[in-house]
């Protein structure tokens, strides 16, 4: 801000009169907008937006921490939707952002075992760190509660497949829009499936206290020159860089 203080900019407009936006469900508004995505000024180095949006963090939260916010609030909608109890077993597909942030919903609730597949062997160390139990490329077995943060097919396949009878099984990626679906396995086994998307103003702002536990390393500060380049790696599924954060300023 032009006052020098550091804030984070709660992203998502809605109508602001609808039954959700009254009960701060704004992602589900018919209206709803988010800053880059519907509405220019994801890369500007200058935005306008309403002091409501605005969000102080405190002295103690690095930029590099501050990055994982937004992706965090999303972990905490999907984790305060699955309703978890501290003897669930807990499984995250993808140690991505969203992924991460999972681990440290579970890590802020308690001692919750939590397994973590994923390829990478930079974000599984992510995830030990965070407090994650067990980490591997492919997880087995049978889960109380599973969170597909990729949105593949076989993520999702994998996801239903790890969640136990009557267990539920939470979506957060968009990566296939669209999959066959077994619903007669489902039906018998009495599986929940939970779609999870985006976040409240309250949960952006509980996002905030959540990723002091996320350390500056697992992020990579670039300029808009290096942005291309670093996108382009990890669609080549290069995660060396668990998070790119641009800095419009920024020079090596």
């Amino acid at each position: 801000m032009e006052d020098g203080s550091r804030v984070a900019i709660f992203p998502l407009f809605s109508c602001e009169s609808c039954v959700y936006c009254a009960n701060d469900k704004r992602q589900l508004c018919d209206d709803w907008k988010l800053i880059g995505v519907q509405s220019n000024g994801g890369f500007q180095q200058k935005l306008s937006v309403p002091k409501s949006s605005v969000v102080h963090l405190p002295a103690t939260l690095s930029w590099e921490q501050a990055v994982f916010i937004e992706p965090f609030a999303n972990s905490i909608n999907a984790w305060n939707l699955s309703s978890p109890n501290l003897t669930d077993k807990i499984a995250v597909i993808g140690a991505g952002s969203l992924g991460l942030g999972l681990v440290a919903c579970a890590r802020q609730e308690g001692k919750m075992s939590v397994s973590v597949a994923e390829p990478s062997t930079t974000r599984r160390e992510a995830a030990r760190e965070l407090g994650a139990s067990f980490c591997e490329e492919k997880l087995s077995g049978e889960f109380d509660i599973v969170f597909d943060t990729v949105g593949s097919e076989v993520a999702r396949n994998a996801a239903i497949e790890l969640t136990k009878k009557s267990g539920k099984c939470v979506f957060l990626g968009f990566a296939a829009p669209s999959q066959p679906v077994n619903f007669a396995e489902l039906i018998r086994h009495q599986k929940q499936l939970i779609g999870s998307f985006a976040y409240s103003k309250e949960q952006f702002e509980l996002a905030v206290n959540l990723v002091h536990h996320c350390n500056g390393k697992w992020v990579k500060n670039v300029g808009f020159s290096d942005v291309q380049l670093g996108l382009e790696k990890f669609l080549e599924g290069d995660f060396s860089v668990i998070k790119l954060a641009l800095r419009p300023n920024f020079s090596v």
